[in-house]
């Protein structure tokens, strides 16, 4: 049987708190890209800039030595999860953008 949010469904009413799983108990939709980001734009901008330099810096060679072996195992995580906007320690946290503001 289906799952949500850690229980069996059922048709009486089963919810859950993300709303993926509405009144009845059955999903009404699957989730979309939208929904699996949780880094903000202007996060993501900052992330690939301070990849691209920590990559740059270590395979430049202007960094040597272990500062640099560091600086090429690290500028990964930030590039990637910049490019891809999806953090898996702000989904470990709970974190991600504050919802649009209402004008």
């Amino acid at each position: 049987m289906p799952q949500c949010g850690g229980a069996v469904k059922r048709r009486i009413s089963a919810t859950h708190p993300s709303g993926r799983c509405r009144r009845g108990g059955w999903p009404d939709r699957s989730p979309s890209v939208m929904e699996w980001i949780n880094v903000a734009r202007w996060d993501r901008g900052v992330r690939v800039l301070l990849g691209v330099v920590l990559l740059g810096l270590a395979f430049g060679g202007v960094v040597g030595g272990l500062l640099g072996a560091s600086f090429r195992l690290l500028g990964w995580f930030p590039l990637v999860t910049g490019l891809v906007g999806w953090c898996p320690f702000y989904a470990l946290f709970g974190r991600g953008p504050s919802p649009p503001r209402a004008r």
